[in-house]
């Protein structure tokens, strides 16, 4: 990304415990491997499932790495993990059934691609705006002439939403506090004219059966010992 832009979207929600592996297009899969150990022993071609991983950088289809989920690789820092443990997500993803994590808006949603365009990004593995704002360095000179106008034009595109998304969260704030005072101003109302007093309600049904409307501010009780006075038995 530039240097001066302030805007850091981030291409990805999936869990990744070690920094740069962040936008990575990380695939668990299961593949055929031949066992040269059972294959000398029983002296025919013996196979096993082995899970692998595939790792492929967006932007560059030259760098694949395919290998055992449970071999190890060396960090940066010199640790020794194994891609299992770089991407835990990833793999319990894969171990659940669902496929590769990108998260984000897909190219084929984006306004200013075109069907051709986002094909022969996807061939780069580059699969969201999200990767696509990010790209920076040899994987976007990789992309062409182009590979810049897209660039910019998925940056300005995520700069744009995320004002939006600010104008859309106030908008959504001041309606809340206009039906909080409207909800307010209801209960004083009602309050006002004893629509919540359950006297009310007694009166008028006193009223109802009598033709004329008790007077004063008689309590609940004798209301109610009134009204079943009133009304015919079983009622």
């Amino acid at each position: 990304m530039q240097h001066g832009m302030h805007y850091s979207p981030r291409n990805n929600s999936t869990y990744r415990p070690f920094p740069g592996d962040e936008h990575l297009v990380v695939k668990f899969f299961i593949d055929d491997r031949k066992n040269e150990k059972l294959t000398r022993e029983r002296g025919y071609a013996v196979y096993e499932n082995v899970e692998m991983v595939s790792i492929n950088v967006p932007g560059d289809k030259q760098l694949t790495i395919n290998a055992p989920a449970n071999s190890s690789c060396t960090m940066p820092s010199g640790d020794q993990v194994r891609y299992c443990e770089r991407f835990p997500e990833d793999y319990e993803r894969f171990q659940s059934g669902q496929g590769a994590a990108i998260t984000g808006l897909p190219l084929k949603h984006c306004p200013f691609l075109s069907k051709a365009e986002v094909s022969m990004l996807e061939a780069q593995n580059i699969y969201s705006v999200e990767q696509l704002s990010d790209m920076g360095g040899a994987p976007l000179r990789n992309l062409g002439p182009s590979g810049r106008k897209w660039q910019q034009q998925a940056l300005a595109f995520l700069q744009t939403a995320e004002g939006s998304r600010d104008a859309l969260a106030d908008a959504e704030d001041k309606a809340a506090m206009k039906a909080r005072i409207e909800a307010l101003e209801a209960a004083l109302e009602r309050a006002n004219t004893g629509e919540d007093d359950p006297r009310v309600a007694l009166k008028d049904k006193i009223e109802e059966l009598t033709g004329a409307r008790p007077k004063g501010n008689p309590s609940v009780e004798t209301l109610e010992k009134t009204l079943s006075e009133l009304q015919p038995q079983g009622v």
